[in-house]
């Protein structure tokens, strides 16, 4: 096997790579594609053009596979897995219905199955089958009753 010999140019020399050092070279070279792999889900895709939206419904999108649901919340979109954390209903079939908390200009989106409600950052706020204020507050304060919530923006 030739190690490199001969002229030297910069830091580099002229030889033949033996296979030992070839294999190690695709490891490194495997390695630095690997942590430049391009992260399809942390770039910024668009779904729909606003204008065309309902704001007083929600409307399911598909991105990259991914059923999700756009609907504003009475001062910004936004977009939630198209999945009720409840049993799986499309929150897509659901409504938007007054938030009820005081704060007349906000909404929630409500699940058509079993009416739970979600504000926009993507927390429970209601759960109508609950038969005291207790059992919703246990209800709503878990992170398993909220849904999957994703940024989004409007340009």
């Amino acid at each position: 096997v030739a190690r490199p010999q001969g002229p030297v140019v910069g830091n580099s020399a002229i030889g033949v790579i033996d296979e030992f050092d070839l294999d190690e070279l695709e490891r490194k070279v495997a390695d630095e594609v690997a942590e430049q792999a391009f992260d399809w889900s942390a770039q910024w895709y668009p779904v729909a053009v606003a204008a065309d939206f309902d704001v007083t419904k929600p409307h399911a999108v598909m991105l990259l596979g991914e059923d999700l649901v756009v609907w504003h919340d009475g001062k910004q979109w936004v977009c939630f897995r198209n999945s009720c954390p409840h049993r799986l209903a499309p929150l897509s079939e659901g409504r938007v219905v007054p938030a009820g908390d005081g704060e007349e200009s906000r909404s929630n989106l409500q699940c058509a199955y079993h009416g739970w409600e979600f504000c926009g950052s993507g927390c429970c706020k209601r759960v109508p089958q609950a038969t005291s204020q207790r059992m919703e507050d246990a209800a709503t304060s878990s992170p398993r009753a909220s849904p999957v919530a994703y940024p989004i923006r409007e340009e």
